[in-house]
């Protein structure tokens, strides 16, 4: 069963050998804890999280919030990266990154009517630690998100744990699009009360075109663009 054992371990630069004595057992029983192929004892555990001072779920396997933020955050920086190289043909992503775009409108972490229409995260925030930790506060209030903290059991992968934070984001873009798409609904929460991703849609509406094609067999079609250097008089 997978844990986080071998990770605590080399992250305080401690030898198999040097846990072994600690718990008082063979080194040999060390390696077959971190291989998940002989499970921890009570009383193993007890000792482990308060040296380590983590938590019994993080210690056998559940995540933490900021590895969650990490695979968020190098997935955007992923995504973003290939995009500058042109090579986004070649990466296969489980989460899109306008997902992340739009929910970080949602929450009011970007303003709605920042003039761009992808990769909105500017080059100051998109390192900063803080940045992604605030922002990302609200999902965790997901109940699968929450599964992925509290249920070692799961073994989620990278992938399960993009799929439930674009799932968990989404919740989070509806709600604050309320006003768009129900506009006979209130809302009863403090954060969809500022509705940033209704504001945004409304603002790239006022900022939408058409341009007519004439495609292969001689019918023309209306084609979309923003163009945020005009606004248009749809409204």
């Amino acid at each position: 069963m997978k844990n986080n054992l071998q990770k605590l371990r080399k992250q305080s630069d401690l030898s198999q050998t040097d846990l072994a004595k600690m718990l008082g057992v063979t080194r040999q029983a060390i390696s077959l804890y971190e291989q998940g192929k002989r499970q921890l004892k009570e009383k193993d555990i007890a000792t482990l999280t308060n040296y380590f001072n983590v938590s019994k779920n993080y210690l056998l396997g559940a995540y933490s919030k900021e590895e969650i933020i990490k695979i968020v955050h190098d997935e955007y920086v992923k995504q973003r990266q290939s995009q500058d190289n042109k090579i986004h043909f070649l990466v296969v992503s489980t989460m899109n990154y306008y997902v992340i775009d739009n929910y970080l409108i949602s929450v009011g972490a970007i303003p709605f009517d920042i003039k761009k229409e992808g990769f909105l995260v500017s080059d100051e925030q998109i390192n900063n630690f803080n940045f992604w930790s605030q922002s990302l506060e609200y999902i965790f209030d997901d109940l699968t998100i929450k599964w992925l903290l509290e249920k070692p059991s799961l073994n989620a992968s990278k992938e399960d744990v993009l799929k439930a934070v674009e799932s968990a984001m989404n919740n989070i873009i509806n709600k604050s699009s309320i006003e768009v798409l129900n506009p006979w609904l209130e809302s009863t929460s403090d954060l969809n009360d500022h509705r940033y991703y209704s504001k945004r849609l409304e603002f790239l509406n006022s900022h939408l075109f058409y341009d007519e094609e004439v495609m292969d067999d001689g019918h023309t079609e209306l084609i979309p663009y923003i163009d945020f250097s005009k606004t248009n008089h749809h409204n």
